[in-house]
């Protein structure tokens, strides 16, 4: 087999480039054919081949290293061509297997919308490559930055994976807690003792309304604080029978499930 010119390394960074902006587009959030039955464990098989991207990618990130390319075309070429292979291993598997999984649809969508992150950040690089053998790009950064982003996205489809639609639902609720607690705290201090706060206790006006408020506030009648008080503690002791059912519901979700 004759080795392959830089000319070569081209045309075929343009056709993967191509390939991964179609996919992108259309890629299927359902089954679109018949699975490969071949495949006993889909979600294992997409572990595999994530890590093998990853490893893939960190050999590109060293081998289009713009002294290295123009020095050996033919070793770039035969990398970049087993990466696309892989590549196209990851869209056929979430395309044509995911769907026969029995995993929640929670589970399924985050993998496939973190699938689609890590397709991006391929397209993303593949744009770095295919200038880079164009001599047109000889900066580094861009090309380390696009390795790191892959490494990112494999890395955290591989914890979703390894946590399974457990990890993803516990993760969720602490999520949700995290952002219910952020304000509960300073509601229920306003709710005690409004008086010690202003009219905006939450922050949610902007400098620009307030000249406006000021002319508007002469026409309004004055606020019963005490009564708004009452009415605020009353969504409090809500708030916190809101929070108690979150918490005892994150309790009772297994740390690790096969997804169902």
């Amino acid at each position: 087999m004759s080795k392959k010119t830089i000319e070569d390394l081209s045309k075929l960074l343009d056709s993967f480039n191509e390939a991964t902006s179609y996919w992108l587009k259309n890629q299927s959030t359902t089954s679109s054919s018949t699975p490969n039955n071949n495949i006993r464990d889909p979600l294992d098989e997409l572990t595999k081949i994530i890590k093998l991207i990853k490893a893939q990618t960190t050999k590109l990130g060293i081998i289009f290293k713009p002294d290295n390319l123009q020095k050996d075309p033919n070793t770039a070429y035969t990398t970049l061509q087993k990466f696309s292979e892989t590549v196209v291993l990851l869209v056929s598997l979430v395309n044509h297997n995911l769907e026969s999984v029995k995993i929640s649809r929670l589970f399924h969508d985050e993998i496939t919308s973190s699938v689609k992150l890590l397709l991006s950040s391929i397209h993303e690089i593949s744009n770095e490559l295919i200038e880079i053998a164009k001599e047109k790009n000889e900066n580094d950064d861009a090309r380390l930055i696009g390795v790191g982003k892959i490494w990112t996205n494999c890395d955290s489809l591989i914890e979703l994976l390894d946590d399974g639609a457990g990890g993803l639902l516990t993760n969720k609720i602490k999520s949700n807690i995290g952002i219910l607690d952020d304000g509960f705290d300073e509601f229920k201090e306003w709710a005690e003792n409004p008086e010690e706060l202003d009219d905006d206790p939450f922050g949610f006006s902007d400098d620009e309304d307030d000249d406006d408020k000021e002319e508007d506030d002469y026409d309004k009648p004055p606020v019963d604080k005490e009564e708004v008080s009452e009415f605020a503690l009353i969504w409090v002791k809500k708030i916190e029978l809101i929070r108690l059912l979150i918490a005892s519901f994150k309790k009772s979700v297994p740390s690790n499930t096969d997804g169902s």
